[in-house]
């Protein structure tokens, strides 16, 4: 394949991206709460410090071989909210965090984390920590 055909195929799919992108709407935007109240400030500073430290030891036991880009279709991330919730209060509203993660590719690691962090924001979801191992429990609030 010559340089100037090479390019024509690059630029090609810029332009499919770039149409893609304009299509698919890939932010959340945050919604206004009302049914629960916020966490404190400093509570949430720390409970987000402590989900991230914990997120760094899932991310080393995930296998996330590398995989060539896919465009992906939109997640709808009030849907994922909802499972990730779904699976804590099914659970008897307990879940250690490390399980949530359990069988999980990597979008869905990454995703999942995202719910959890907003559904703490939100005063869904608390954590508890247990005292022995350190571990973090997710625990719905009602």
């Amino acid at each position: 394949m010559t340089a100037e055909a090479e390019y024509l195929v690059i630029r090609e799919a810029a332009r499919n991206l770039e149409d893609c992108a304009r299509n698919w709407v890939r932010s959340y935007k945050r919604q206004p709460d009302r049914d629960t109240e916020q966490p404190e400030q400093q509570d949430l500073q720390e409970d987000v410090t402590r989900l991230v430290t914990a997120f760094k030891e899932i991310l080393v036991r995930v296998d996330f071989e590398p995989v060539p880009y896919q465009v992906e279709t939109a997640v709808d991330f009030d849907e994922k909210m909802e499972t990730v919730f779904g699976k804590i209060a099914g659970n008897r509203g307990r879940l250690p965090f490390h399980r949530l993660f359990e069988n999980a590719g990597q979008l869905e690691v990454i995703y999942s984390f995202l719910a959890v962090l907003e559904l703490v924001f939100r005063g869904r979801l608390r954590l508890s920590q247990h005292q022995g191992t350190n571990e973090i429990i997710l625990v719905a609030v009602k």
